[in-house]
């Protein structure tokens, strides 16, 4: 037997005939032992051993936790790849066990219908004969009894008698009211329809009565002689540009805009419709303006639309005569929000739109002239005036140069 054989023999029987007791107090003097010896190796181990074996350590510490890591990393990627694919199971079981029941539904569905089928087409109906006046006799005759009687006992017999759900029916007394009925229906529709028919041949035609038609584009307003037009109004007219409405916006826009510039000149623009002047009132409205009531009152047909050229472009103005003073003073006051607007359509001028300039457009009173003028301002700058020349000629002209001139005109002529 070797030798290691009978060490290790020889310290296993000593271990078992040690007793408990004996056997606890070797195992912690081993470990005290132990202890101490190590304790003694590391306090003979130099410095640099020491740090080697702290190096050692830490760096298999760090590789058993980046170990640790990694597989707690990749049980965790199975954990959840058998999660998902575990979903994607129940849903597809799901979706089968969903497609299962609507199939049995579906065959359910068929099979009711199919056995509700066969049970109509194998459903016995039984039905009467029709009955007659012959019949009834012949049933009397063969049972020995009264028509009366088999009247009425054939009377509570149904008809038509499905074997399902038995339906009953009246007896020829109702078929023979129904039959009055309906022959009576007939004989009022012929009769009405007969009594109609002759009243139509012999009711003599009246024609119907003519209708007369009236022109809705132009109201009934006399055209005004704008031909032979007022002295102060042939001040104002150096050359005349004639403008027909059949041309359209674009057309007066460019008479009022386009063309050579003649300092001081002061052009009619001739506005005509269907070859003849037009009035004040049919142009306003051709325009859709918005204009007081006063103004319609007081307000003459005859108008001038002109346009001034000064050395800075060309202006447009409005000459208008009026009837009473204090009329037109009021209206040309609530005219005031929309004549800016009307500007701004007859010229098409930046200044007058309502989403021009940096500030708001403000009406103010003052004297032109000598004369009590209202102005419109924005940034600084008049666009818009309008005054009333000897109570009678209501001038409304863009920029001051422009009522300037109409004024000094007139001033010096006749009206």
């Amino acid at each position: 037997m070797p030798e290691a054989n009978i060490v290790d023999r020889r310290e296993e029987a000593r271990r078992a005939m040690e007793g408990e007791e004996w056997q606890k107090r070797r195992t912690t003097e081993a470990a005290v032992s132990d202890k101490r010896r190590e304790e003694a190796r590391l306090a003979m181990e130099g410095s640099d051993r020491r740090a080697k074996r702290l190096a050692v350590e830490t760096a298999k510490r760090a590789t058993a936790e980046a170990a640790e890591i990694a597989t707690r990393a990749v049980a965790e990627k199975e954990a959840a790849a058998r999660g998902a694919a575990q979903s994607a199971l129940e849903a597809e079981r799901a979706r089968a066990a969903a497609a299962a029941a609507e199939t049995a539904a579906r065959q359910e569905r068929a099979t009711a219908a199919t056995a509700t089928i066969n049970q109509l087409k194998s459903t016995p109906v039984t039905m009467n004969p029709v009955r007659t006046l012959r019949s009834d006799l012949a049933a009397a005759a063969s049972g020995g009894g009264s028509l009366s009687q088999t009247v009425i006992e054939n009377a509570s017999k149904p008809s038509f008698i499905p074997a399902a759900a038995p339906a009953k029916r009246g007896g020829w007394l109702g078929w023979l009211v129904l039959l009055l009925l309906l022959l009576g229906m007939g004989i009022v529709a012929y009769l009405y329809f007969y009594t109609q028919f002759f009243a139509f041949l012999f009711t003599p035609t009246t024609p119907p009565p003519a209708q007369t038609t009236t022109n809705p584009t132009i109201p009934a307003t006399p055209a005004a002689p704008l031909d032979e037009a007022t002295a102060d109004f042939k001040l104002l007219s150096d050359v005349e540009v004639p403008v027909t409405l059949e041309a359209g916006a674009l057309a007066l826009r460019q008479a009022l805009n386009d063309g050579p510039i003649v300092p001081t000149q002061s052009a009619r623009i001739l506005l005509t419709s269907g070859g003849s002047p037009i009035a004040l009132a049919p142009w306003l409205n051709s325009l859709k303006v918005i204009w007081p009531d006063s103004l319609k009152q007081t307000l003459e047909p005859k108008f001038l639309l002109g346009r001034y050229d000064d050395p800075s472009g060309p202006s447009t103005f409005l000459a208008l005569r009026a009837k009473d003073y204090q009329r037109a003073l009021t209206g040309l006051a609530a005219w005031e929000k929309d004549l800016p607007a009307l500007f701004y359509q007859l010229t098409g001028h930046v200044a007058l739109s309502p989403a021009s300039g940096t500030s708001t457009a403000v009406w103010s009173s003052g004297l032109k002239n000598n004369l009590a003028t209202r102005t419109l301002t924005r940034d600084g700058r008049a666009v818009l005036l309008h005054t009333i020349f000897n109570q009678k000629l209501i001038i409304i002209a863009e920029g001051n140069e422009a009522l300037a001139e109409i004024i000094n005109r007139l001033a010096g002529g006749t009206n």
